[in-house]
């Protein structure tokens, strides 16, 4: 299902009223925070935000400020079609992906075995789709070292369980996250939710915190929003022998408040901006960057050059961008956020 975007329009025009785009980019999950955002930015103060993002954009990050100036954020609309599955794919030298259109699971071969970002719904699927992808990619589900879990949603810890059950692998997550899975289902979960097999609580990402295996170290941040312990990771992958850096921000850019918007800045200007990310995607391929036709351009050309690098330039750009945007959102509501 291709994303499509609103046509930016001039800059004086975002001043006066900032438009959201009416594309239905579809997957599992809902923006935080419940209540839907204003459609257009009421305030000067946060027009002028918005403003400034799309005068750092010009016409080649056009998309991508569109999407970041949303009002939660990269989003997704609730998608009623089953799991759409999605080839395995080997994206980078080093980088895989397997799982569906609407969300999916990362593994890293670090040259002394392998880490996985993320485990898809239920451990059904982590048996039947995940396990025979990695096996299809040539991976060996038994050489995972370690799986980073992105934040205490099920369509990425649902997995875990199986490989904990069957190959012992320790799973790795934030305190808040922890917490947050544990945490008895409401009153109204549904059927599936309320019987969830849950994993089994082990070790913790602190804000900061390095996981190094191999030729990878992974740096990790904590800005809550999504949840209250999601994280922002950079991720060192090979591009045709060539080092890239990814930034993956788990919880996509939602940034509901003024602490949460401190987190936000805290991560980005304090921890990834020095390590110079080339690209920025997550595990929902329908809500950032439009990694499904990235994903086919990949396999059209798997010589040619990667869609999803940026370089770093253009990345650092974005990383403005996003923080122009999350911040016009908070002072929006909050001008004290300013």
């Amino acid at each position: 299902m291709k994303k499509t975007y609103l046509v930016a329009c001039a800059i004086a025009a975002l001043v006066a009223a900032w438009p959201v785009d009416a594309r239905a980019q579809r997957g599992g999950g809902a923006r935080a925070g419940g209540a839907a955002a204003p459609q257009t930015a009421q305030t000067q103060a946060a027009q002028d935000l918005i403003a400034q993002a799309m005068a750092i954009a010009k016409d080649d990050l056009k998309a991508e400020a569109t999407d970041a100036c949303l009002p939660g954020g990269p989003a997704r609309d609730p998608d009623p079609r089953p799991m759409q599955k999605v080839e395995p794919l080997k994206v980078f030298d080093n980088l895989y992906y397997v799982g569906f259109e609407q969300v999916g699971t990362w593994t890293i071969d670090t040259g002394a075995g392998l880490i996985l970002l993320d485990t898809l719904n239920n451990p059904q699927e982590a048996e039947t789709v995940l396990v025979p992808g990695l096996k299809q990619l040539g991976l060996d589900p038994a050489n995972i070292k370690y799986i980073v879990l992105s934040h205490g949603h099920a369509d990425h810890f649902g997995g875990a369980p199986y490989f904990q059950e069957h190959y012992n692998t320790p799973v790795m997550m934030t305190a808040a996250d922890w917490d947050l899975i544990a945490r008895p289902p409401r009153g109204n979960a549904n059927g599936a939710a309320a019987t969830r097999v849950l994993p089994k609580r082990d070790r913790i990402i602190n804000d900061g915190d390095t996981l190094t295996l191999g030729n990878t170290t992974i740096k990790f941040g904590i800005y809550p929003g999504h949840t209250p312990g999601t994280i922002m990771m950079t991720v060192p992958v090979l591009d045709h022998g060539t080092k890239r850096v990814w930034l993956v921000p788990a919880g996509a850019l939602q940034v509901p408040d003024k602490e949460d918007l401190r987190a936000f800045e805290h991560v980005i200007n304090d921890y990834f901006k020095k390590e110079q990310p080339e690209m920025v995607f997550n595990s929902h391929p329908l809500t950032m960057n439009d990694g499904l036709a990235k994903m086919a351009e990949i396999r059209k050309n798997p010589n040619g050059p990667n869609p999803y690098v940026l370089g770093k330039a253009k990345t650092a750009r974005y990383l403005d961008i996003m923080l122009l945007c999350r911040r016009a959102w908070v002072v929006e509501k909050d001008p004290s956020a300013l």
